[in-house]
């Protein structure tokens, strides 16, 4: 999801959960989350990659929890332990 142009990507992000809350119920499956929702503070975090994170956290977290509006998060990784600290605490299930 990371852009040519700045704030791209979190444009990108918006769109998939406005697109995703009008299709709703719908699944948003993330492969690779690790790579997508990695640990913060690396030496190399770039800082489109940091302002995509939050924006996509907060975007989970205005998520609907009615029945009819229901999004589910769903993500894959290989490398759980280097998954942020603010993304796994929001991921019910492992």
């Amino acid at each position: 999801m990371l852009m040519q142009w700045f704030g791209d990507a979190e444009k990108l992000t918006k769109a998939l959960f406005s697109f995703a809350s009008k299709l709703a119920p719908v699944i948003i499956f993330v492969d690779e989350v690790d790579s997508l929702l990695g640990a913060r503070g690396g030496a190399f975090e770039h800082e489109a990659t940091r302002r995509m994170r939050n924006e996509f956290m907060a975007a989970w977290d205005g998520l609907r929890s009615k029945e009819s509006q229901r999004i589910l998060i769903l993500g894959a990784t290989n490398r759980p332990f280097d998954l942020d600290d603010a993304v796994i605490r929001r991921l019910p299930r492992r």
